[in-house]
This record gives structure tokens, sequence and C-alpha cells, in this order.
């Protein structure tokens, strides 16, 4: 499938040129549950498709392939809810025919691409007495945190933030490194990509964890303070400091122990690859809380072959709560506090030249020389022109024209090709606008729009008519921004 793009308005827009080592994020799961046509990849063609695929039109030359499916089926206790139970099934169907993670590892040799396990670390699910964002029963927890919940961080209460755990504990850290590497060495990958996404819950403040017994007497050992009985580190307390030198201080306490996990696994890894997925910024961001994340030493001491810039775990309260009114420092999810991609990776760059840098928000406009995009693994054209970022594109009434010619050779192509994206900036309610095809060759508009409840419902309109395969067409939509 290829899309050539002659115009946009008045200004001519081209498929930018990216650089030769793309990264192509895919979370397997999401695919065969979410995934339609080929981008379901819940065949051996469809992922051998995909992969040439990606490696010829994207320079997708690293394949980051999410286990979470293999991970909660061996190490979790799954309840049954609804969504687990199709979930579970879908795996299980699958499994009986062949192994998606060994049969990357057969078609990478052959493609010449690099596979990287990806997995998370702070994500291990919840008890159902614990409701998730939605009010719904989490649908796994990992039966070591269960048998262990002292793994896990707590706040003054006592409280454990399920799913998250204290890498402050020698035993935490040493249980999730076995894991980690075990799963790399059974499925003979290049190496590793470790990524802070999470489905924990939401801490309710961005200093309400980090008092586990550990983090509490080392912290008295080095400053005289017993941080369970002062009242600066009590969020709740009228006496509640958050920009002393004594908080902050605790904060980078807890992120040296971050640092200590990226050096054990490091070393556990050998001379596996080893990629590590973080927020922009200096903390560790919502869910979590404000805990600093030491990027200059991982990138200094050269414990990470590669750093992907801007994870975001996205949005886990019901009430859509700023994270800023939660007492968070940053936040990727609400944009702000932040550097921009270029500060970051460019101020990065000077502390080693070994390590490779990758935004984190799919494929950019005029990255810097060695930051690189990170691609969903669903993408089955060419790929789509990011939009500069002008004000007559931000949701005010325009038309969008291009010229397309379809190729019909290819009989299968993603759930969503799109012919333009562009971002949204009016917020975090809504994801922008699409111009793409549907498995019918039809036009489909698409946006997301908040209705009169403050809601937000995803909008596709589609084209009565089809596009014809093989023929130069002059294709257009046009939205009305102020009747929405």
């Amino acid at each position: 499938m290829k899309f050539w793009v002659l115009t946009v308005f008045t200004c001519l827009v081209t498929i930018p040129a990216f650089s030769a080592e793309n990264l192509i994020n895919v979370t397997w799961g999401d695919n065969i549950m979410v995934g339609s046509g080929i981008s379901k990849l819940d065949t051996p063609e469809k992922i051998i498709i995909s992969m040439r695929n990606w490696n010829d039109n994207y320079d997708g030359k690293i394949i980051l392939w999410r286990i979470s499916s293999e991970y909660i089926r061996r190490f979790y206790d799954r309840y049954p809810t609804p969504f687990q139970q199709e979930y579970d099934a879908k795996v299980e169907s699958i499994a009986k025919v062949f192994d998606p993670a060994h049969l990357l590892r057969e078609e990478c040799n052959k493609t010449g691409q690099t596979y990287l396990i990806y997995a998370t670390f702070l994500d291990h699910g919840c008890p159902t007495s614990l409701k998730y964002a939605d009010g719904g029963t989490f649908p796994w927890q990992d039966r070591v945190t269960k048998a262990h919940p002292e793994y896990q961080e707590r706040d003054l209460e006592g409280n454990f933030h399920y799913g998250v755990l204290d890498l402050a504990n020698p035993d935490a850290r040493k249980f999730m490194i076995e894991r980690l590497v075990n799963f790399v060495n059974e499925y003979q990958a290049d190496g590793l990509y470790l990524c802070s996404r999470t489905h924990s819950n939401q801490a309710l403040h961005g200093d309400q964890y980090g008092f586990s017994p550990i983090i509490v007497k080392e912290y008295q050992k080095l400053y005289g303070i017993d941080i369970t009985k002062d009242p600066r580190f009590n969020y709740k307390a009228p006496e509640y400091a958050p920009q002393s030198k004594e908080l902050d201080n605790w904060r980078k306490l807890r992120g040296k122990y971050l640092t200590q996990f990226v050096r054990e696994l490091r070393k556990a890894l050998g001379n596996k690859i080893f990629y590590i997925g973080l927020p922009r910024g200096k903390t560790i961001q919502a869910p979590y809380g404000n805990m600093f994340v030491d990027k200059e030493t991982m990138v200094r001491q050269n414990l990470i072959d590669g750093m992907v810039i801007g994870v975001s775990s996205g949005r886990h309260t019901k009430n859509m709560t700023k994270h800023k009114d939660m007492g968070f420092f940053e936040s990727e999810a609400d944009k702000y506090n932040l550097p921009s991609f270029k500060e970051e990776i460019q101020s990065l760059q000077k502390l080693s030249n070994k390590v490779r840098f990758y935004y984190g928000a799919g494929f950019q406009r005029n990255p810097p020389d060695a930051g690189r995009g990170v691609m969903m693994g669903s993408p089955n054209s060419r790929p789509t022109p990011y939009l500069l970022d002008a004000p007559v594109l931000n949701g005010k009434s325009m038309t969008l024209e291009a010229f397309v010619k379809i190729s019909a050779k290819h009989s299968h192509f993603s759930q969503a090709p799109r012919i333009f994206s562009k971002h949204s900036t009016n917020g975090p309610a809504t994801r922008g606008w699409e111009l793409m095809l549907n498995e019918k060759y039809q036009l489909v508009y698409r946006t997301q729009l908040v209705d009169g409840k403050g809601g937000v419902r995803d909008t596709h309109l589609a084209s009565t008519k089809s596009v014809t395969p093989d023929v130069w067409q002059h294709v257009a939509a046009v939205f009305d921004g102020v009747k929405r």
C-alpha cells in the first residue's frame, strides 16, 4: 500500500525521511484484541508480512515485541472478567498453532532486524478488592507480589501501591531481574527493552508513596530524620513542605534504587542489548510519584545501550484531575514542566557517545541527528505525513486534499492506513484528527469530540464511495470546526 501525497491546502507536504533505526513497538496483546486485517498479527503470515513492511517502508530495524500475554499466563492469577476471558481464549487459540515470539526470532534471522523483548517492571496488577480507575475489577495480579506484598511501594499509612515494585528491596529487584533475563534467553532475543509504562492505579498524590522500611531506615541513617514522623513528608499535613531540601533528598534516595536496579540488570544481561523507556524530565511521574530518575548516571556510565524518551502511562483517574493539582511536579500526560524532546536528547547526548536515543511519540519532524522514532506496530502503508503545527490545523474549519494512488496488489492492510494525521493541541481530552482508509477502501474522517456532559466520544465518518485501486484520484475532506 503506497500513498503519494501532493498537496495539503496551499503547501507542499512530503513524506519525511527517517534515519535507519526506527523502533517498531508491538504490543501484541492489543493487536489480537483490537486489530483487524493484517494488523491483528494472529497468524504467521500476518506477522511475516508486517515485519518485512516495517523493515522496508518504515526503517523499522529494531522490533520491540511485548510479551505481556505470556508473562501474565505464566506468573499472574487471572480474574474472570469478560475481557480477561476473551483475551485468554484468543491467546490460547493462537498458542495451539504457533508461538509468535519464537517466530519473530526465526524471521529476524532472515531479515536482519534486531529483536528486543519488550517488558514492563512496575506493572504487577492488584487484588479484586481494589477497583480500577473505571470502577471495574482489574483482571490480574502477580503471584509473587501476592505472596510478598512487601515487595511493593507503600505510603505512610501502610497502604501498598499495588503492582509497583519497591526497588529499594533487594529481593524485589532480584526476582524481577531473573524473570526478565530468563525471557530474553528463552526466546533467544538480541536484548531487552524495559519500559516504565504501567496499568497500576494512580497515586492520590505525587508524594504519597515511598515509605517502605528500607527507605525509612536508610534516610534516617543518612540524615537523622524519621520520615514517618516528620510532618513535612506527609502531603495531608499542614506542615507538608514539597519544595524543601529534605523532601528533595528523599526523592533522590528513592531514585538511587531505580539506578541500582538498572545497574544490576545491565550486569545480568551480559552482552545483550539493553534499552529503557522513560518519561521526559527528572521524575518518574504519574501514576507513581515524584521519585527522581537519574538518566544522567544511566547514560554517563553506559548502563543502557539505548533510551526512549517520552514514555507515558496516560491517565488513571476517573475524574480527570490534573496531575499538577495532585502534587506531581511533571506530567507527560498533561504536558507540563517538561523539556522539549530536542532539549533533553541533546543534553544527554553530551554525556556518552555510545547510548542511542529515540523519541517515544511516533515519527517526529526534524529530529536531532541522533533522535529516532518509535512507531506502533500496526502500520501497513508508507508513513503518515505529520503536518506542520499551525493554528489553522488545530480543530478549526478546514479542508484536507490529497492525490492518492493505491496498489491493488496489496490484499491486506491495517485497520486504518492514514493519509493525514494531526495530533491534538486541545488538551488531553482529544486525540486530534485523521483522514484514513478502512478495509473497504472508503475514506474515513476520525476525531474525538467532547459531548455536553464532558465525556469524550470517538467519531468516524465514512464516505459512501470507495477509492479505486491503481487509479490516481483526488480526495478531500471538509471539517466544520465551529459546529463540530
